[in-house]
């Protein structure tokens, strides 16, 4: 993400800052992430830390609050793995999405107490977007297939094309964090790994599925207690395991 950053805080002639958070400060997050959100998913633990830590970096600079482009991917189909669904599948999906769509920048800002500004989240603009027709979320240009199309559309001789057209990729691609499984998987022993797994699954019948996971979990475990107590009720985010 950093290059198309530079290119655009350059274009919009902003003045800004670069952060480069280490490992210390990645660690001593994944343990205030996981607490605040409640999850062990290594997923949604990738995607929020860079987050976390840029609402920590903007609350440290005495900034009143940030906006996010939460929730335009899940209005406006900006996700690649569901372009080659056919009309009627988007249509399911979207829905589905809409019941289910969570952010964690909504809830780390409420932590750290810096206001979180969603504006494609306001009601009126959901409204507008449940409406569009699918052809104006989902479409091609020069044989490729691009989501968002209409927001796009909208910024064409704005912005510059190559940012305008830049092909979504994941906020862990984005900010570097998918070093973390091979990571784990290097630094933790195969021994220690096949123990644990098995005594959490006897124990809190839970089935981790990767090193990565399984140092979440003991954060988790430690900082919150067991799932089984932890969500008594069932809740949107559970998963069988």
């Amino acid at each position: 993400d950093l290059i198309y950053a530079k290119k655009l805080t350059d274009f919009l002639k902003l003045n800004h800052i670069i952060h480069f958070f280490d490992v210390k400060e990645l660690f001593e997050s994944l343990n205030d992430v996981i607490s605040i959100l409640k999850t062990f998913d290594p997923m949604e633990v990738r995607n929020s830390v860079p987050v976390y830590i840029g609402l920590k970096l903007a609350k440290e600079k005495n900034l009143d609050g940030v906006m996010t482009g939460d929730g335009l991917d899940e209005l406006f189909l900006g996700y690649p793995w569901l372009f080659d669904l056919t009309e009627d599948e988007l249509k399911k999906r979207l829905l589905r999405m809409w019941k289910e769509m969570r952010f964690s920048s909504i809830l780390l800002g409420e932590v750290l107490k810096i206001n979180v500004k969603t504006p494609f989240l306001d009601p009126e603009f959901v409204g507008f977007a449940k409406k569009v027709d699918i052809k104006h979320k989902l479409n091609v240009k020069d044989g490729r297939k691009y989501g968002k199309w209409l927001i796009r559309r909208a910024y064409e001789g704005i912005i510059p094309e190559e940012i305008l057209w830049r092909e979504k990729i994941p906020l862990e691609i984005g900010t570097g964090t998918t070093v973390l499984p091979k990571f784990f998987e290097m630094e933790i022993n195969d021994n220690y790994y096949e123990e644990r797994r098995r005594f959490y699954l006897t124990h809190d019948n839970v089935k981790l599925t990767s090193k990565e996971q399984l140092f979440y979990y003991e954060i988790f475990r430690k900082n919150c207690g067991k799932p089984a107590d932890v969500f008594k009720t069932p809740t949107g985010k559970q998963c069988p395991y």
